[in-house]
Order: C-alpha cells, then sequence, then structure tokens
C-alpha cells in the first residue's frame, strides 16, 4: 500500500530518499557505537569483567578522528594503569619503588617548604 502511494506521487521521491537515508545512518551509528564503545557496556559478567580497561592507549574509539597519528604516538606509551596493578609481575615491583620514590620526594618537598 505504501509503495503504491510513493509510486503514484513521484515528487514525494527525495523525501522517502532522505528519510530512508536518515534512518538507516542512525541504525548504523547505533551498530556502531554498541559495538566499539567502551562507555557502553552490554556484556556476561562473567566472561569479560571490566571490559572499560581493555581499551588499549593507541585505540581509536572514536567514530571519525582527525588526527590519526595521535593514535599511533600512544601505542608506545607505557599504560598508566600498570601503576595501579598489583600482579607480582617485575612491573609491578617498578611501580611500587616509583611510587615510594615520588611519596619520599613529596615528603622532602614538604619538609623544605615548612622550614622556610
Amino acid at each position: 500500500m505504501a509503495v503504491r502511494f510513493a509510486m503514484g506521487q513521484p515528487a514525494l521521491a527525495p523525501l522517502f530518499a532522505a528519510v530512508g537515508l536518515g534512518i538507516g545512518g542512525s541504525v548504523a551509528f547505533a551498530a556502531h557505537y554498541l559495538s566499539n564503545s567502551p562507555d557502553v557496556v552490554i556484556r556476561n559478567k562473567k566472561t569479560a569483567n571490566d571490559p572499560w580497561n581493555q581499551v588499549h592507549q593507541g585505540q581509536n574509539t572514536k567514530l571519525f578522528s582527525w588526527n590519526e597519528d595521535f593514535w599511533k604516538s600512544r601505542q608506545t606509551m607505557v599504560d598508566p594503569r600498570a601503576m595501579f596493578k598489583e600482579d607480582g609481575s617485575p612491573t609491578s615491583d617498578a611501580v611500587k619503588i616509583a611510587k615510594a620514590n615520588a611519596i619520599t620526594k613529596a615528603a622532602k618537598m614538604g619538609k623544605e617548604e615548612s622550614a622556610h
């Protein structure tokens, strides 16, 4: 019935094309956002715990990025979340030492400021 109406009114073809394109684009964007965004969590709690922590340093989660070199430059950076992991690995030991050094340095700076 709707197809017969559209065929009988050729002036409405651009309207139907624009509305169809808008609906198709919105469905495609929703599918992309639901499948690629760390902000949206549709998951089984037993299989993927904290999926927002699975985003890598150089992973682009945006639909479109003007500056792709930014994401490429971040691939070689150390993941800042490693500072908060306590898994017994050598890197976690180095992180503990770095934390202790930072606390010592902050304490020394605090003593120097209180002496003045």
